[in-house]
Formats: C-alpha cells, structure tokens, sequence
C-alpha cells in the first residue's frame, strides 16, 4: 500500500497515469476512464455523479473483465467493446494496442466536445454491446449472435453497434431480424463457398460508413444493395448457383475449422425442418450432440464398393466427408454405430433420434454414392432457405 499525500495544486489523474507509465499496466479502458475524468474535472463537472451515472457499470459487472476469445487472442469484453466503440467512433480500423492514444487523440482533435458526452456515449452502447450476449437463445438476435460467435465474426460488431442503437427497440424488431437475416446469410454462405473473411474490417467499415449519411428506418435496404453490389471474391454475397455447387462439392467436415461450425450448420437444418409448427419444439443439448457420418469413414471394411477401382474410391472419400452424408446424433449413439453396415445402423438411429433430419435418412433402403448426393440436394434446399439471398 502507498500512501501519496496532495496538496491543492496536485492533479491526482495525472499522478495516476504516471504512476501507472512505472508499474503494471492498466487496461486501455482504466486510462480512458480515468482520462475523461480528468478532463471532466477541468470543466466543473461532479466527479461522483457523473461517474455513477456512466461509467460505474463498467467497473461493477463482471462481464466487462470476463475473457472472450477473438481468433486467437482472449481479451476482457471491456477492451473488445472499447475497440469497437473506437472503430464506429472514428469511422477507422483502430488497432488492439493502441486504445487510448487513439482515444486520446480524437479527444484532442474534437475539443468543443464534452468529455461527460463521450462517458454517456460509451455507457448507452456498452449496453448495447453487453445485450449482445444476453438475447435468450431462442430469438433471432439470440440465434444470430450464437452463429456468428461460433463463426468468430466480431469485425461486424461496431456495425452491429450502429445497427442496434437506431433500430434496439421493439418497434424496429422486423427492419433489425431483416438485417440480421442478410448479415447472416452473407457470412455463412461465404463460409460454405470457402470464401476468405480476410478483407471483412474494411467491409463492414464501408457498410457503416454507408449507414451514418442514411437515416435509420432505411439501414435494410441500404445494407442489402451494398452487399448485393460486392463483386470481389474478398467481398461477393455467394448467389444460390454458387451456394449449390459449394454445397456438393465440399467436404464439410474436412474443411470447415473448427468442426463447430458443421454441427452450427446441421442445427440450423433442423431447426428450419421444425419452422412450419407442426412438430414439437426442441432444444438440442450442445454437450452431448456430435456430427455422425452415415457412411463411416472406415468404410472400406464393412461397406465394399461395386466397382473397386481408385477413382470410385477417391469419389467416395469425398462424398462420406460432405453434407449428404452427416447428420446429428447423441454422442453415446455415436459412438454405439461405429463402423456399422447401413441396415443395422438405420435400425439404431430409428429406434433412438427425434431429429427431423433423421427422419427421412431411416426410411432408405441403402446408402450409397446416389443417396449420398441425393440428400445433400435435400439438405441444400433448406439451407437456401436459412440463408436466403435476394436476386
């Protein structure tokens, strides 16, 4: 414990921040906190108060020191959201490790503006941000949120901020799940088309720029005919043509990392074969649901070809890899079907999954190469409705 006696004329902040330039550093936040405060002094503002009213929420919930993992770093929500805040802020990609000097600069450069604006500021969209991982997960910004996290797409999230903070409220609940709908159809589908997510700072960046010239109750069409205008491979929404020839053609459980994302894509079936409200509803249980492969893929020891040459062989080892051929089992019955023939594993799965996609799959007679495809057409129609894409 140290003890710093002041006298009038000290400035306890900037004590604070040398003493914090000696020692362990600080979160970007605590500087920018205490750097508003500061400046919110000099202007004759009630310390106490003003930071009661914005940032006192920052520093009692613990959510905002909790570690969230984007790529391949783990950082407190807190710095996560200050960097995106910064980003729709100064309408600019602001770089992880400099938070505050980029703060401060801006600060600096907008001196007509009241630092107790820039406090009430990063309170209303830090709750924007903190609803973010609180929608129940059954409603479509739950369910879009819970996509995009196992997608690991925050690059949107300063956009998304924009987004919510004009349209959050209950009348703007259609305009806001239309949005949503077209953001998720453009990264998911650009996923399955193997699409590189390299290029989306600068996307998404141009989308809010596009937004904040755009008055709010058009932010939907407006998105929409920006994204529709893409033309780039690094930028292009993927039309159902090139959905479909992805669909077939790739080895879903080979190339898509980690292996989450078929298990969120093969959900979003089930869940689209339960939307007409004649079936049941159903929660699936993310613990104990794996990816199961109709056709194991140790198939040459139980499931022989007709015509043993390399090329059926090559074929087939792509196709027991693709869509066609996954589905979604419990984990115990995983593991009890191993490397079963077909009769007696379509025997087991019938008697033991309530899942649509499981449905029709028991009623074949065989499973081979022509089935294979066959229900990878099947599965394709419902994700092109999933994730629909305006012509």
């Amino acid at each position: 414990m140290v003890v710093i006696d002041l006298d009038d004329k000290d400035d306890a902040q900037v004590i604070f921040e040398t003493l914090n330039a000696r020692g362990t550093p600080l979160l970007a936040s605590d500087l920018v906190k205490n750097y508003l405060l500061q400046q919110a002094q000099a202007r004759g503002h009630q310390l106490d108060q003003l930071y009661a009213q914005t940032w006192e929420a920052f520093d009692s919930a613990h959510f905002w020191r909790e570690l969230l993992r984007t790529g391949r770093f783990t950082r407190p929500h807190i710095e996560v959201f200050l960097q995106h805040y910064l980003t729709l802020l100064t309408q600019d990609e602001v770089l992880v490790t400099s938070l505050f000097n980029i703060f401060r600069q801006h600060v600096k450069l907008h001196p007509a503006v009241d630092p107790a604006h820039y406090l009430a500021e990063l309170r209303r969209y830090g709750q924007v941000y903190y609803s973010f991982f609180h929608f129940p997960p059954d409603t479509p910004e739950g369910l879009f949120f819970q996509r995009m996290s196992v997608l690991d797409t925050t690059t949107m999230f300063p956009l998304l901020l924009q987004i919510f903070d004009a349209l959050g409220r209950p009348a703007f609940d259609k305009q806001r799940r239309a949005i949503l709908a077209d953001l998720e159809s453009f990264v998911v589908r650009r996923v399955i088309c193997e699409l590189t997510p390299k290029n989306y700072n600068n996307l998404f960046l141009n989308a809010s720029k596009l937004l904040a010239v755009t008055p709010p109750d058009q932010y939907g069409a407006a998105l929409r005919m920006f994204l529709l205008a893409q033309d780039s491979d690094i930028g292009r929404w993927p039309t159902d043509d090139e959905l479909r020839d992805a669909w077939r053609s790739l080895q879903a459980y080979r190339r898509l990392k980690p292996q989450t994302r078929v298990r969120m894509i093969l959900e979003a079936l089930e869940r689209q074969l339960r939307s007409s409200g004649l079936s049941e509803e159903l929660n699936l249980p993310k613990k104990t649901i794996s990816i199961e492969h109709i056709m194991p893929q140790g198939w040459r020891s139980k499931w022989p070809l007709t015509d043993d040459i390399p090329e059926a062989k090559e074929t087939r080892d792509a196709l027991v890899h693709s869509f066609g051929n996954l589905t979604l089992v419990t984990g115990r019955l995983n593991s009890t079907l191993r490397d079963d023939i077909w009769l007696k594993k379509r025997k087991t799965i019938k008697k033991s999954t309530v899942l649509l996609l499981n449905t029709e799959l028991v009623e074949a007679d065989d499973w081979d190469e022509r089935a294979i495809r066959r229900r990878g057409d099947d599965l394709f129609k419902l994700a092109k409705k999933v994730w629909s894409r305006p012509a």
